[in-house]
């Protein structure tokens, strides 16, 4: 009877770890999750629209720079007092502006926005790189999870096997009972592993369904292999990768803008200089209307605005600054993330080899153990012990594959690759 209900609970969890693999589950390699992200991430879409609000700044301060031209008109009626007719009162005219010169000011502006809008640009990859990074995580964790499954299936079995062997040779007097009750706490811990890695597969596919930003609780299957990306090669040129990476990119441009944005503060103390012309209909006094024109050059000179133009100066003089020591801090951390990364990297790749000698030893190892302690030529304690190593070094083989991927997704992080690196 104990026997028919064990196979039950066996077939029960290896149908529930079926069930959460398949059914309706939506598949996807990675390939398609990095297409699925780059349509319905949020934080990817809302750095986007950072990169068009920066576009249209650096328009706005194009737009002093081009002419400059209104359009006015009323219409009324008026009458005297002494009764005499009504006439119509309706005027118009079109008005033109072009700047001529401001301290440069405007230019100044507008070079400042247009480094406002690299900066956005290199924070958009720095996002990107960090999206893929997120992605790449969500998507081990669940081929983890989902690896898992089978093997504690097989776990499940196997100690199933030896706690049979163990009654047997409990009930013919060859074993004592504490080796019984070991061999069911393993069964027991065996099926709550397998539990706990179904359970694992819900969490993991929440995980990537976020990074994917589907809305829909949709279960998810990925398709894939713990294998690396590409071949690690001699080690890489670190300052060059630095220099390039979009996070120092960024500070350098956001250094520039501050330059210009210095520049355009100082230029607040010079006259601006416009030309102006204007036509139409005008009220040149009284009651009377006449079509006319004008032209002429404008000058203007603040002369005292409370301090506003000293205050401006100085705001934008601390920010050039602070730029210029996070320029020189930023590009530290960037290098110091790079050297790390490399490290942990190669520490995993070998890590995984040493692990992938290990399991083939406690293999081999479990087998003859096995057909020794079933002959009587191992006892017990020594015979569990290896049993155990081999259990361990399963899931552990799988830990140290996925530790691999996720090594390598951090060192493509930490050279700033974007979402659609492959």
């Amino acid at each position: 009877m104990k026997k028919t209900w064990a196979i039950i609970t066996i077939a029960f969890l290896m149908l529930s770890g079926a069930a959460a693999l398949a059914g309706d589950a939506a598949v996807l390699d990675w390939g398609g999750c990095v297409r699925e992200a780059a349509k319905y991430n949020p934080q990817l879409a809302a750095s986007l629209q950072v990169v068009k609000q920066r576009k249209a700044q650096k328009w706005i301060a194009t737009s002093p720079m081009l002419p400059q031209i209104s359009a006015q008109a009323s219409a009324g009626k008026t009458n005297t007092f002494s009764g005499g007719s009504g006439r119509d009162n309706n005027t118009y005219s079109a008005k033109g502006e072009q700047l001529l010169f401001d301290g440069f000011k405007t230019y100044n502006d507008f070079k400042s926005a247009e480094q406002d809008l690299s900066a956005s640009e290199h924070s958009y990859t720095a996002e990107s790189a960090e999206i893929r990074y997120n992605l790449r995580n969500a998507f081990t964790l669940l081929l983890r999870a989902q690896a898992l499954v089978p093997i504690t299936q097989s776990i499940i079995a196997r100690r199933k096997q030896n706690l049979d062997m163990i009654r047997l040779r409990y009930e013919s007097g060859r074993e004592h009972q504490g080796s019984l009750l070991l061999a069911e706490a393993d069964l027991a811990q065996a099926r709550l592993d397998h539990r706990k890695a179904v359970r694992d597969i819900s969490v993991a596919q929440y995980a990537l369904r976020k990074e994917l930003g589907w809305k829909k609780d949709v279960p998810i299957r990925v398709r894939g292999s713990f294998e690396l990306q590409g071949p690690l090669r001699g080690r890489p040129d670190l300052r060059t990768i630095a220099d390039n990476h979009p996070l120092v990119q960024r500070i350098a441009s956001e250094k520039s803008a501050a330059k210009y944005g210095l520049q355009a503060a100082k230029s607040e103390f010079f006259p601006t200089f416009k030309l102006s012309a204007e036509a139409g209909k005008v009220r040149a006094g009284g009651f009377s209307a006449d079509d006319g024109w004008a032209v002429g050059v404008n000058a203007s000179l603040p002369i005292f605005e409370g301090g506003r133009r000293i205050a401006n100066t100085d705001r934008a003089r601390a920010r050039l600054r602070e730029a210029t020591s996070s320029e020189t801090s930023e590009y530290d951390r960037v290098l110091a993330g790079l050297e790390s990364a490399w490290q942990k990297l190669k520490d995993a790749v070998e890590i995984n080899e040493v692990q992938k000698k290990y399991l083939q030893a406690d293999r081999v190892r479990a087998k003859i153990a096995r057909g020794q302690y079933a002959n009587g030529l191992l006892i017990f304690d020594n015979w569990i012990i290896i049993e155990d190593n081999y259990v361990r070094s399963q899931k552990a083989y799988v830990n140290t594959q996925a530790d691999m991927m996720i090594a390598e997704a951090e060192w493509i992080r930490a050279r700033g690759e974007v979402l659609e690196y492959e």
